[in-house]
């Protein structure tokens, strides 16, 4: 896990449940393996078990989460 610490990652857990970014927490993996782990995709911040990690994946990160894009000028035009 050590050499993952720099590359955006996604993690499939025992629940089958998907996770990914970049490990937020990586000086936790210097000396042992940690217990939980901080991955940071842009604006969303997700923690997980290392335990529970059964699959490792390096997915482009544009596909892994898509944050709403909204014109401000539009909205003014409403009011």
């Amino acid at each position: 896990m050590k050499a993952l610490t720099k590359r955006f990652v996604q993690v499939t857990l025992r629940d089958g449940s998907v996770h990914a970014g970049f490990i937020g927490n990586p000086e936790d993996f210097k000396e042992e393996m940690p217990e939980d782990m901080t991955l940071i995709n842009g604006l969303l911040r997700d923690s997980v078990k290392v335990s529970q990690v059964i699959d490792v994946q390096f997915p482009a990160r544009e596909e892994t989460t898509s944050i709403p894009v909204i014109d401000v000028s539009k909205l003014k035009e409403k009011k």
